[in-house]
């Protein structure tokens, strides 16, 4: 039970939360943004500050409501209830509800706690609420070894030492005490109760307790012994001695001595009544009697008058009032006496009767609820001399109007029964003033505030918030105030000896503004600015650009500066008026991102960030940048000859801000490649050469250029021409180095080839360089070599039956055979898909084909050669 009951409290707050952030979409709903402290006890004051704080409903601690006072449309100063829990605070207005984000943390409570006695070292289960936060546990002011199960019950053991106390918890919350007190109980016995807690001499009566084995002695008051029975540890059953009195019961063990807490009352052998009921009794109706000795009862009168009756048990019996009683006092009979009750019961006649009233004040028009018997015989109620309203809900409830132009009086029920009369009076008071409209809504001190409303000859004081001012009154409608000193923007409030009323809306003071910290910050940061009537603050502007209110109070507002905000005059507008802070706001620049980290001479980069659109200078390293101003959040910075790299700061008049990130200077070249072919066309075993132009389009020269031709399987390098630099061979790569190329520079190189092949083959040739190119696609370029040799040939040979041999020149390159069944078109050719297997004077494969067969050829496919 306790899990399934802690998992619905989370699954209400969860609720709670889903509901309040789809809530908080439509706007208009209040918003918690912290509270004040954030712990505390029942009866504290907690200031709850946020906004829409408008028309407030209710507040809440956890699942407890509190009452409240609404100081602004963002405050909110509640008492914590009773029985409040720790958990979010709630608000709710007319439009919704907000929660806060965080938990309030209430001082722990104890509820009950079981068993209510012990000794040393014996463990106690305590029930209550806010157990969590408990730092300490004391029992009667001894410290004591304790163990949280749950949010609302934790143990604890008895510690040594100690007294009978109450039990105590600490948290940084508060501090709280158990109503009930721990008893302390050693070896010795120790009585809980005696049933019956009255009986006579000879009765049995049995004594609960702990602790009783091996009882030596049962003692009433004066050391009378009584006989006795144990019948276990927890149970004794004596006798009532001869001489018994009444008083305490004391029993003994070898272990030591326990005395009942309550007196046990030794009565005679006559009846005696605990209870009757019900007191108020009409003619014919019953009542209960309830005590012990009743058994023995022979007779019993009411006012004298003999009333029939009958005994249910020894401890009760029933009699019926009847009708010829004139008095309460009632009279039983037994056989060793009388035993009389003056006034036991109140005798209802049969008209009506008041009992109660409620409320006991008020004003004309007040509705009064009477309580009573009999209402439906009322022919007539009169308050005073006058005829009121009334109506009749029950046979034992009415209510009645207060008729105007009376003063406080009692009320009168006529019936044809007679009339009677409330025992007290109904105190008519003055009618309640009440505020219509004030006018001007705003002004300073010793401004005169015209007041329009009702009742107002009643009224007895005003006041601005907590501070009285000074009022005539003209007439019953109409009175002027004059604004005291020390006022501050709040509502007004008329109070006279009935009530209080406060208007719907505040009356504004002129805003005094004493500064703001900081008064230099980035775009985004909060501000605080203190001053006085600050309340229902409507704009808070820096350099004319509106920042948003995060608080708002009385004393101080809290406002996020606009990113794009200027330097200057910070300007705060309520309905009062508008004035600015003293002293000028300063905007500071903020980097954020560079937007990119590197870039050769002459490139434009972006920095962006916040509060941008004052910077007057601009460095990368110590090298001031030529740049411009894109708005509050980015500027274009254009990389200069001198920059070498280095952190971008942004000055501005207020400040400076330095990026994170290191910007590199890069150097640029535009490095190009282009091959041609001497001599075209090649011819089948000549020699053939290729011109590699390699150029630098700048504007930065390029150090250690690496020229690399990959050259088909089997082609020879016979020579090379580098102007510049060296040539390396690595098998079929011819390595070209070239140490510095300038901008604006071309070098030919010049590689002389043997080729002992034909058809087609693809050369690559490519350039390296560890400068920036901003374009890299033509730093490669491949070539595709055309030979001119033999006619291309292809041979059939039959090895078998079966077996074939497709076969052609050994040094023809780019073709491959391709295959086609009879009847098919040219479009129905495809690769044939076997190894081909190079020998020295031809190529070719064989084919197992049985007794399928078809056309073959060979077909160039250029496309092959690029990878």
């Amino acid at each position: 039970m306790q899990w399934n009951s802690q998992r619905k409290r989370v699954a209400y707050w969860v609720v709670c939360f889903l509901m309040l952030t789809t809530l908080r979409a439509w706007g208009g709903l209040p918003n918690i943004q912290r509270f004040e402290p954030a712990a505390g006890e029942p009866g504290m004051s907690v200031r709850i500050i946020g906004t829409g704080f408008q028309n407030v409903t209710s507040v809440m601690f956890g699942i407890a409501e509190a009452v409240f006072e609404l100081h602004s449309d963002t405050l909110v100063e509640a008492i914590i209830p009773n029985p409040a829990t720790s958990g979010p605070i709630t608000v709710s207005t007319d439009r919704g509800f907000g929660a806060s984000d965080t938990f309030f943390q209430v001082a722990p409570r104890i509820d009950t706690f079981v068993p209510t006695y012990g000794k040393p070292g014996d463990r106690i289960i305590l029930h209550g609420h806010n157990f969590s936060g408990t730092s300490d546990v004391l029992v009667g002011g001894v410290t004591a070894v304790f163990e949280i199960v749950a949010q609302t019950q934790m143990t604890l053991v008895v510690p040594q030492g100690l007294a009978n106390g109450v039990i105590e918890l600490i948290s940084s919350a508060g501090r709280t005490a158990s109503r009930e007190v721990f008893q302390t109980i050693g070896p010795g016995p120790l009585i809980l109760d005696m049933e019956p807690s009255m009986a006579s001499v000879g009765d049995l009566v049995s004594i609960r307790g702990v602790q009783f084995d091996e009882a030596s002695t049962v003692l009433f008051t004066g050391a009378i012994p009584a006989s006795f029975s144990q019948v276990a540890d927890t149970q004794i059953l004596a006798r009532v001695p001869e001489n018994a009195i009444s008083g305490p019961i004391t029993i003994t063990t070898p272990l030591g001595m326990g005395q009942s807490l309550v007196d046990f009352l030794v009565i005679g052998a006559g009846p005696f009544i605990s209870d009757l009921q019900p007191r108020e009794v009409e003619s014919g109706q019953q009542v209960v009697v309830t005590g012990v000795n009743l058994s023995r009862v022979t007779a019993l009168s009411v006012g004298g008058v003999i009333a029939s009756f009958e005994v249910v048990a020894d401890g009760q019996l029933m009699f019926v009032l009847p009708p010829e009683a004139n008095s309460g006092t009632l009279r039983f009979a037994y056989d060793g006496g009388i035993y009389i009750l003056e006034d036991a019961i109140d005798l209802i006649g049969p008209g009506p009767v008041i009992k109660s009233f409620t409320p006991t004040r008020g004003v004309a028009g007040t509705i009064v609820q009477l309580q009573g018997d009999h209402f439906s015989l009322l022919t007539t109620v009169l308050f005073g001399t006058q005829e009121a309203e009334y109506e009749i809900i029950a046979e034992s409830q009415m209510i009645v109007t207060i008729p105007e132009g009376v003063e406080s009086s009692h009320f009168t029920l006529r019936s044809p029964h007679g009339e009677i009369i409330s025992d007290t009076v109904f105190s008519v008071q003055a009618p309640a003033p009440i505020l219509v409209s004030f006018e001007p809504s705003f002004g300073g001190v010793g401004s005169q505030v015209q007041i329009h409303g009702e009742y107002l000859n009643h009224v007895e004081k005003v006041f601005f918030g907590s501070t009285e001012g000074t009022f005539e009154v003209v007439a019953d409608s109409q009175m002027h105030l004059t604004v005291p000193e020390g006022a501050r923007t709040s509502r007004i409030r008329l109070q006279s000896g009935v009530d209080t009323f406060v208007a719907d809306t505040l009356f504004y003071l002129p805003v005094t503004l004493d500064a703001m910290v900081p008064d230099k910050a980035v775009p985004g940061s909060l501000i605080i600015i203190h001053g006085t009537n600050l309340e229902d603050t409507q704009y808070v502007r820096f350099g004319g650009e509106e920042a948003d209110l995060v608080v708002v109070g009385q004393d101080y507002l809290e406002v996020e500066v606009p990113g794009d905000a200027l330097s200057g005059n910070v300007v705060v507008t309520t309905p009062a008026g508008s004035l600015a802070v003293p002293g000028t706001f300063g905007m500071l620049p903020t980097v954020e991102t560079v937007i990119p980290l590197a870039g050769p001479v002459g490139s434009v980069i972006r920095v962006n960030g916040r509060g941008l659109h004052e910077t007057h200078t601009v460095q990368i390293g110590s090298v001031t940048v030529p740049f411009e101003i894109l708005g509050p959040a980015s500027l274009a910075i254009s990389i200069p000859f001198q920059a070498t790299g280095g952190n971008i700061t942004v000055i501005n008049p207020q400040g400076r801000s330095v990026s994170e990130a290191f910007f590199q200077v890069r150097h640029a070249a535009e490095l190009g490649l282009e091959v041609v072919l001497e001599d075209e066309p090649s011819i089948w075993q000549q020699p053939v050469q290729f011109m590699i132009k390699v150029r630098n389009d700048g504007p930065s020269p390029s150090f250690n250029l690496s020229i690399r031709h990959e050259m088909p399987e089997g082609v020879a390098l016979r020579g090379s021409s580098n102007p510049r630099g060296g040539t390396e061979i690595f098998g079929n790569v011819v390595l070209d180095v070239i140490p510095a190329l300038y901008a604006d520079e071309t070098v030919d190189i010049i590689h002389s080839l043997t080729n002992p092949h034909y058809g087609f083959e693809m050369h690559r040739f490519s350039v390296q360089a560890n400068a920036f190119d901003p374009t890299m696609e033509d730093r490669q370029q491949d070539f595709l070599h055309v030979i001119e040799g033999p006619p291309v040939r292809l041979e059939w040979l039959s090895l078998d039956a079966r077996k074939y041999r497709l076969r052609w020149d050994s040094a023809l390159r780019g073709y491959l055979p391709k295959t086609r069944s009879p009847g098919q078109g040219n479009e129905g050719w495809r690769m044939v898909r076997e190894t081909i297997t190079r020998g020295v004077t031809w190529q070719g494969m064989d084919l197992n084909l049985g007794d399928a067969w078809g056309f073959f050829r060979l077909e160039s496919e250029e496309h092959l050669l690029f990878p």
